[in-house]
């Protein structure tokens, strides 16, 4: 069994890495976890100030408070597997961030994805992949609740083939759906890419 772990002090945060003019600062970590050969396990988290001290300034921001008054959480858990030909990922991450003037004092979002890939002939694999991001509810204005954005899942698969060791040629359908959103509720696209390593 193998461990590894990280920890990290910084200014800035993931959600903002430009507040580095306020007076905290951001922890983040990590602890990965090899219980058996092909099998990889992660967990990982942050937290720390995401506001700029400019914020204070805005017309509807509270009185007494400041930007060190709301801090910004999130944390992961990963998960990696392969065992000849295949390999699976998987990922799912939560989100908050603590607000001014809401009656909830937080906006939260969930996402994470799982993905397969195959390899089916030397330097050629067929990929398939699902996500989702979904957010909390939070008061609507006028009783009940809602979510302060629009949930979106997606579906993508493709077949990708490695021209040479750093070039690698990918033919992807990708199909998006959001969920009660007013306009056009699908979007999908199919591509053909060309990527490159250096």
């Amino acid at each position: 069994m193998h461990l590894s772990y990280a920890l990290a002090l910084t200014k800035g945060t993931l959600a903002n890495p430009t507040a580095k003019d306020n007076d905290g600062a951001q922890l983040v970590g990590r602890l990965g976890l090899q219980p058996a050969m092909g099998l990889k396990l992660g967990l990982s988290g942050a937290y720390g100030l995401y506001m700029n001290d400019g914020i204070e300034r805005a017309r509807d921001f509270p009185t007494g408070q400041t930007a060190e008054s709301f801090n910004r959480i999130i944390f992961g858990v990963d998960l990696e597997y392969t065992r000849g030909l295949i390999e699976l990922y998987a990922e799912a991450v939560r989100n908050e961030w603590e607000v001014p003037n809401l009656e909830e004092n937080s906006l939260g979002s969930t996402g994470g994805y799982i993905e397969g890939r195959y390899t089916f002939y030397p330097g050629a694999y067929w990929a398939l992949r699902y996500g989702r991001l979904g957010f909390d509810k939070i008061a609507a204005g006028q009783g009940g609740k809602e979510p302060w954005d629009y949930t979106v899942q997606r579906v993508e698969t493709g077949l990708g083939y490695y021209l040479d060791r750093n070039v690698r040629l990918k033919l992807v359908t990708q199909l998006n759906f959001k969920e009660d959103f007013p306009g056009k509720k699908e979007e999908h696209l199919v591509s053909v890419q060309v990527a490159s390593t250096f």
